[in-house]
């Protein structure tokens, strides 16, 4: 399908880096943020990420999914087949507070 297909592995933070600096060098590219990944629909879920890996050579996506428990939830709500067209990249990010407090000190 031309998607970034890892094997649905989780990408350590090298090689999550180039994936980034690759994508980031394309003028589109549509970024999807599910804050709430272990509440969404995984049945519309999957046919979404279906569908955006079949037109990957013609609009570059970036899914961002916010996981309160761990990447092990993204396996376990979505089949392999599923999985398979995406590249699980992991980061973390500061709480809600300390990320308003950085910005009230401005």
């Amino acid at each position: 399908t031309g998607s970034e297909v890892d094997d649905a592995a989780v990408g350590d933070s090298e090689e999550c880096d180039s994936t980034i600096k690759r994508i980031s060098k394309r003028p589109h590219v549509l970024v999807v943020i599910l804050p709430d990944f272990e509440c969404f629909n995984t049945t519309i879920l999957q046919d979404f990420i279906l569908m955006l890996s079949a037109y990957y050579t013609h609009l570059p996506f970036v899914l961002v999914f916010g996981v309160a428990t761990a990447v092990s939830a993204v396996h376990n709500a979505l089949p392999y087949h599923v999985t398979s067209k995406v590249k699980l990249c992991v980061f973390k990010t500061q709480t809600a507070p300390v990320c308003l407090n950085e910005v009230n000190k401005l």
